[in-house]
């Protein structure tokens, strides 16, 4: 099964979190965690900042990227909600945000059909697997995504500080 969100990484903690287990402190573990535990898992940010969508998406929030799936440009599939199902159709209540998610991702990947006829979606296609656990960072220039399953690339930052202190210094009092 796969996992949908849209700018979801702090989606992806939360649930680990709260449902799982403790986040291991150690990135790579981190990472393990995630791909055990959620081994199908998409951003449809990310879907939307691809190099295929790039021109045709101009802004990537969530709103945007569902007016822009709506429109005639993406046609496939047909997506049709039994009424009264819709409590509300406004952004940022859960139910609605994840319905425009589940819509926008079904357009954008039917849209990657090399046959562009609206066909089934390939969820085994190179492109798919090639956004798999890569989610949208927040408010990082070098870093545009951090992949969940595979080595990151370490951006080269001498301008920031890092400092580490012993665990048992007490920082309490």
């Amino acid at each position: 099964k796969l996992i949908v969100g849209h700018n979801m990484m702090l989606d992806v903690i939360h649930c680990l979190r709260q449902f799982h287990c403790e986040l291991p402190e150690d990135f790579t573990e981190f990472q393990k965690v995630v791909v055990n535990s959620m081994p199908r898992l998409i951003d449809s940010k990310m879907v939307a900042r691809s190099a295929k969508f790039q021109t045709v998406i101009d802004k990537t929030h969530l709103g945007n990227v569902y007016s822009t799936a709506k429109s005639e440009r993406f046609p496939h599939p047909a997506i049709c909600v039994a009424d009264n199902v819709m409590q509300t159709e406004q952004a940022h209540d859960a139910a609605y945000d994840a319905y425009m998610t589940g819509f926008s991702l079904l357009r954008m990947m039917s849209d990657l059909n090399e046959d562009d006829q609206g066909g089934p979606v390939d969820l085994a296609s190179a492109h798919v697997n090639s956004l798999l656990h890569k989610v949208n960072m927040l408010r990082t220039l070098d870093l545009p995504f951090m992949d969940l399953a595979r080595p990151n690339v370490t951006p080269r930052r001498p301008h920031i500080l890092q400092m580490s202190f012993p665990k048992d210094w007490d920082f309490k009092s």
